[in-house]
């Protein structure tokens, strides 16, 4: 199957992202899982995805080195990243857009999916 869009889905938790990969798989693209931020930058830059899924709190390279890193690279830094959290502090919140991410939270299938889509349309 061809696929019009490419969205990896970054989370350390398998239960979210399974949760995440359904609740994307639903618009018709490609979803690509990745359980942690150093397989999420390898991967990104062998295969740029059109849009990332991505938890803040993970082990060694937290989402928001990931997304700092991204945004650092000429050929990646357009990609849109979403943060996906359930961290409700105003503190998270603000770094998330420091580094160039959106954020949603807590996790609300209904959202993601319709800022995906919106965001996939618009690219």
């Amino acid at each position: 199957m061809t696929y019009q869009h490419s969205v990896m889905v970054v989370d350390d938790t398998p239960h979210n992202l399974r949760l995440l990969i359904e609740t994307v798989a639903q618009l018709g693209v490609e979803t690509r899982p990745i359980l942690d931020g150093e397989t999420a930058m390898k991967a990104a830059i062998l295969q740029p995805p059109d849009l990332i899924l991505l938890d803040i709190r993970m082990p060694c390279m937290d989402g928001l080195e990931v997304c700092r890193h991204l945004k650092q690279l000429r050929t990646l830094s357009h990609i849109p990243v979403i943060f996906v959290t359930a961290e409700l502090s105003i503190t998270v919140t603000e770094q998330a857009h420091a580094v160039g991410g959106l954020i949603t939270k807590p996790i609300n299938t209904i959202q993601v999916r319709d800022l995906v889509q919106e965001i996939l349309e618009l690219s």
